[in-house]
């Protein structure tokens, strides 16, 4: 399939073989800028030492982004929001569901409980399988367990909004964490707040970091999955700025992969690496989900490009797998011990008569330059700030 570019970035369909159809996969060519990319990747790739701005690439502005994603994250204090008050802590029950079993999501919902744990409340899990129905089934545990609070973890709240309205009439804060809200408002129909993940900026990093490591224009396999909803839409809509503001040059192929088909990703990945050899950077979404399949669909391309990739979510176990010349590059995560205990601290604050208050949860990129941040081996109470400081602000403000 050739690439087409024009002044509006494009894209339309690939479909390359019935069996690719036949999983719901999307796959497509796009361009952006005023000339097509041939995709080899300029002087200097694979390190970007000596690289400078070139005809399609802003590489100096790229690498100027990269430096600042690899800092340390300012995050607001908890206390933003306002004092906690006093409640009857251990009468009180809090739901946790999880999008599904992801590390990542095991991360973040064991800060939550840890979190909500300072005050002595009751938590249950409950662990999705990545599919509305589960979390409905969740929703509808909590509710007939008359717990006193929900928190939805990772998934957007639209697919399930009849049962949080129910949960809702029946006195239960639901709060939600990371999926898609704004620093003002939160995703219908959550009013109780949470936290905001800025998945723009993971998007916007998955380009700064492969323009800065090609040195220049280059083409770009972009995987995700779209029906994750908002923070997915977030996360391209990220990428796609980015793109048109650093590498007008740079063509994309894509690969839309649902949830459900992740397990299946190294057929589409294969084959979009076999219609398109001059690929070399991959962008994937969702880390632990899917560089396994990125993995395993190079293998069965069969091409030697030296591929690299930036990933998102920060799982500890794929920040491990960098260093010079491995499959990941760059992976860009929040801070889940400080998301945990921002969603924690908003719903005690509520369950003692408080307002809700959505907390922003700014990522942040980790490569070669500050993996070992992370720990040794890496884990995901590192390399995002003292994790115990917010575990005694909860406290300080419990005690307030």
């Amino acid at each position: 399939m050739s690439i087409k570019s024009s002044a509006a970035r494009r894209t339309r369909a690939f479909a390359a073989a019935a069996g690719v159809c036949a999983v719901g996969l999307v796959l497509s060519a796009c361009g952006s800028g005023s000339s097509s990319s041939s995709g080899a990747p300029a002087s200097g790739a694979a390190g970007g030492g000596g690289c400078s701005s070139s005809n399609g690439a802003d590489v100096a502005a790229a690498k100027a982004a990269v430096d600042t994603a690899t800092g340390l994250p300012k995050y607001e204090p908890l206390s933003s929001g306002g004092p906690i008050g006093k409640a009857d802590w251990k009468s009180k029950l809090v739901y946790e569901i999880k999008y599904a079993d992801y590390p990542y999501n095991q991360a973040i919902s064991k800060a939550v409980v840890d979190g909500l744990k300072v005050a002595g409340v009751r938590t249950r899990v409950v662990n999705g399988d990545g599919t509305p129905q589960s979390w409905a089934a969740g929703i509808q545990a909590a509710i007939a367990d008359h717990a006193d609070a929900i928190n939805l973890n990772g998934f957007a709240p639209e697919y399930v909004a009849p049962q949080i309205k129910e949960a809702q009439a029946a006195g239960i804060i639901v709060t939600e964490d990371t999926t898609y809200g704004t620093p003002q408002q939160m995703p219908p129909p959550i009013i109780h707040g949470g936290t905001s993940g800025v998945w723009s900026l993971e998007g916007k990093g998955f380009v700064d970091k492969i323009v800065a490591d090609a040195c220049g224009p280059t083409e770009i396999l972009y995987v995700h999955g779209s029906d994750i909803g908002g923070n997915d839409k977030q996360m391209k809509a990220g990428f796609d700025a980015e793109l048109k503001a650093v590498c007008s040059g740079c063509s994309v192929v894509e690969v839309d992969q649902p949830v459900a088909k992740w397990a299946d990703l190294a057929q589409p990945i294969a084959a979009a690496l076999t219609a398109h050899p001059d690929i070399r950077y991959i962008a994937a979404g969702y880390d632990s989900g899917m560089v396994p399949g990125i993995e395993a669909g190079i293998k069965q391309a069969g091409i030697n490009n030296n591929y690299r990739v930036a990933t998102g979510d920060g799982s500890a176990s794929i920040i491990g797998t960098i260093k010079p010349g491995s499959l990941v590059m760059a992976d860009i995560g929040q801070g889940v011990t400080w998301v945990g205990d921002a969603i924690a601290t908003n719903i005690l604050r509520q369950l003692a008569g408080g307002k809700p208050h959505i907390y922003t949860a700014i990522p942040r990129m980790f490569d070669e330059s500050n993996a070992s941040e992370a720990g040794d081996p890496p884990s995901y109470t590192s390399g995002f700030g003292d994790s115990s400081a917010w575990t005694e602000e909860i406290q300080q403000l419990l005690n307030g």
